[in-house]
């Protein structure tokens, strides 16, 4: 299997290394993030192998320092690891899948794929019980839950075997377990932004139901970046909470702004799926997009049936699953604690439906807040 993103950040360093006197001071985070083109999350990992390693020490509140330019041997034990998914055959959950059998695999470590119905939307208790029951056959595994959620408290049979088990899409405010989220709300940030920067200030919004996490958010971010740049909310045009997440909800509330005797000049959607339904809607009614609707989504969907126009934000799954798997391994190794969360940047991608041909494709620089380049 090729290298993961943590991987290869990691082999460019042991290249640089060498140049930086024993005792110096190492590229700091953000220099590397910038250098490098990767996340804050990817950066810390690729510096916490080497800090196992002996190469370099870590000093909060200080910077990291070279220790050795030797590699020192590490122990390695092979593992076996249950990883749950609700969405295997989902892209989303099949990329996680992938990054973490990649760098499972990579490091000589099993692992177990269990295509789990229950996390699409988790009983916690009954995860707790199915969790539980898999460490007696593995040393640790992974939880891919099908909606990004919270809940109050790691499940009680789990609070012993915290250091085996890591979670994606589920958060513990108690911070029972390491928990690896997706940061849909600076990801919706960066893409207002992104609209705003290109000269719009009349902006609809249309979201999904008030119950899951991700409308919550979402729309959080997006009502932060109104507040950022000076712009009042138009109840008209924001509508943040509908049944559900599906092209007929785009469908029908464009139709809804359309009607309007004040029309915006864009429209964020929750995801991509509304956003096709939105874009139905506008060419339907022969509203150029973006000329005279900017138009965005949210998962950068790569349904080869629909067209690759929207801008979109990524879910950034390939790094969520190698993170999940690293944080892990490390976890049963001793070398960390659990009870860490650790919240990823979705990048932001450029397309047609917000920008010129010649933007189409591009990649959000790092000024926009929340979105890194990467690797």
């Amino acid at each position: 299997m090729g290298l993961t993103k943590i991987e290869r950040l990691r082999d460019k360093l042991l290249q640089i290394l060498p140049s930086f006197p024993v005792g110096s001071r190492f590229v700091s985070d953000r220099e590397l993030c910038r250098r490098f083109r990767v996340s804050p999350p990817v950066a810390r990992a690729a510096l916490a192998e080497l800090s196992l390693r002996g190469m370099i020490r870590r000093m909060p509140g200080r910077g990291t320092f070279v220790e050795s330019h030797s590699l020192r041997p590490r122990r390695k034990k092979n593992l076996r690891i249950a990883v749950f998914s609700a969405l295997c055959n989902w892209f989303p959950h099949a990329i996680a899948v992938g990054a973490i059998e990649r760098f499972l695999r990579n490091q000589g470590h099993d692992l177990t794929i269990y295509d789990n119905e229950l996390s699409k939307t988790p009983d916690v208790n009954r995860v707790g019980l199915m969790m539980e029951s898999a460490l007696s056959a593995s040393d640790g595994a992974i939880w891919i839950s099908g909606f990004a959620a919270e809940q109050a408290a790691l499940p009680q049979p789990l609070k012993r075997h915290a250091s085996r088990v890591v979670f994606v899409n589920l958060h513990f405010l108690d911070r029972g377990a390491t928990c690896i989220m997706r940061d849909d709300r600076a990801g919706m940030f960066a893409l207002t932004e992104h609209i705003i920067k290109l000269g719009r200030r009349r902006l609809a919004y249309i979201g999904g139901p008030s119950e899951r996490l991700i409308s919550r958010e979402r729309y959080g971010g997006f009502c932060d970046a109104l507040k950022a740049y000076g712009i009042a909310e138009n109840p008209s045009w924001q509508l943040p909470f509908q049944p559900d997440i599906s092209y007929e909800i785009g469908y029908e509330m464009m139709d809804k702004l359309l009607k309007l005797p004040d029309r915006p000049t864009a429209c964020l959607c929750i995801a991509d799926n509304v956003a096709q339904g939105a874009l139905a809607k506008l060419r339907e009614n022969g509203v150029r997009v973006p000329e005279d609707m900017a138009l965005t989504g949210f998962d950068n969907s790569e349904n080869p049936l629909l067209p690759s126009v929207l801008t979109s934000a990524d879910l950034a799954f390939d790094e969520i699953g190698e993170l999940a798997a690293m944080h892990l391994v490390n976890q049963l190794a001793g070398s960390a604690r659990p009870g860490v969360l650790v919240s990823v940047p979705c990048p932001l991608v450029i397309r047609s439906s917000t920008s010129s041909a010649k933007n189409a494709g591009a990649i959000a620089a790092a000024p926009l807040k929340g979105i890194w380049p990467r690797i």
